[in-house]
């Protein structure tokens, strides 16, 4: 009887360990590419990605951490729009939406330009809620 309810607290406890429950998984992230360009004098090809954020909580979200975690290859700062940078592949809400929040159902979107064919891999965390 004890190995089984070591066996059950272990495995409760390698689910909350994968993120099954943590708040990224309360945002449901979309991206939609919608334009592409070859610039042939470098050899290279440009794609427009739009992307939508939906809060999916119980709660207005004040602001969050978007965090570009691969295949991000912006080469300007004017090629991510609709956020603010907080450093480098980091970014934050804009102070409207920090001020207004973003409420349950509600959807927030932005934009970048990045240097190839592939869409960024983008990781939220520090949910702040009110």
């Amino acid at each position: 009887m004890m190995t089984k309810a070591i066996l059950l607290i272990s495995c409760i406890f390698a689910f909350f360990s994968l993120g099954v429950f943590s708040d990224s998984n309360q945002i449901t992230m979309s991206q939609n590419q919608t334009s592409t360009w070859d610039d042939n004098g470098k050899n290279t090809t440009y794609t427009v990605w739009q992307v939508m954020l939906v809060n999916n909580m119980n709660a207005t979200i004040t602001d969050l951490t978007i965090t570009a975690t691969a295949n991000f290859f912006c080469s300007k700062p004017s090629d991510v729009w609709n956020v603010d940078k907080v450093s480098d592949k980091v970014y934050h809400f804009q102070p409207y939406l920090i001020q207004n929040g973003l409420s349950t159902g509600e959807n927030f979107t932005f934009g970048y330009i990045n240097e190839g064919k592939t869409q960024a891999t983008f990781e939220i965390s520090n949910i702040k809620t009110k």
